[in-house]
């Protein structure tokens, strides 16, 4: 069995909700491009790898699916979709080798510049979306309740805490059971994204198979 995280990622806050899927690690979350792709079609299915896909289960939203993990959810409208290929990521900041503490792969991002800085000084602007939403496989890892607490954590520290653990508190980890009957766990450090909408897409995760596999 696997364990895959369907990830809401929120400036100044991580949201990780975990479910227990079968399968392996293939399609997981490494390193790979930083750089987003260009936006998918906006139609209602998920085409980003040429498959027309099946229709979001929330009208008016689309489909983020990672066909190597075999899960797919749905987001709203605004949320705009990377290729199943494109892989974000957080490091600790003095890590010359950029080893990955958390990664997601095949996101979907709101408000793709939302905030920029120049922290290196080099001259030149790197933004960050306001929320990113993607999926990662957690192979080996004891429960969804692990995965919810620390993944959620590690977001935080890596995006806006370093080098001080300390200021992460993650909030309560909580059951939930997705609209197709999937198990997991969730757990937040604050609420940027209403907890209405990420509670939303949580519900929307499920097994997706492409067409022709």
């Amino acid at each position: 069995m696997a364990i895959v995280a369907a990830a809401v990622v929120v400036a100044a806050a991580g949201v990780t909700g975990a479910v227990l899927l079968g399968g392996d690690e293939d399609g997981g979350a490494e390193p790979g491009p930083t750089a987003p792709s260009a936006p998918a079609s906006p139609t209602a299915g998920d085409p980003r790898g040429g498959d027309a896909g099946p229709e979001p289960t929330v009208a008016g939203w689309n489909i983020v699916a990672n066909p190597g993990q075999g899960i797919a959810f749905d987001v709203p409208a605004p949320w705009a979709r990377q290729s199943p290929t494109w892989v974000t990521y957080v490091t600790e900041d003095d890590d010359p080798d950029e080893k990955p503490l958390v990664a997601m792969k095949a996101p979907a991002v709101l408000k793709e510049k939302w905030c920029g800085s120049d922290d290196d000084r080099d001259g030149s602007v790197d933004h960050m979306p306001l929320a990113s939403a993607g999926t990662r496989g957690n192979n080996g890892a004891r429960s969804t309740e692990e995965i919810a607490r620390t993944d959620s954590a590690d977001w935080v520290y890596g995006s806006f805490t370093q080098p001080d653990r300390d200021k992460v508190s993650t909030g309560p980890v909580t059951p939930f059971t997705t609209s197709s009957g999937i198990r997991g766990s969730v757990a937040d450090v604050a609420d940027e994204v209403p907890d209405a909408t990420v509670r939303r897409i949580l519900a929307t995760v499920r097994e997706y198979t492409p067409a022709g596999s």
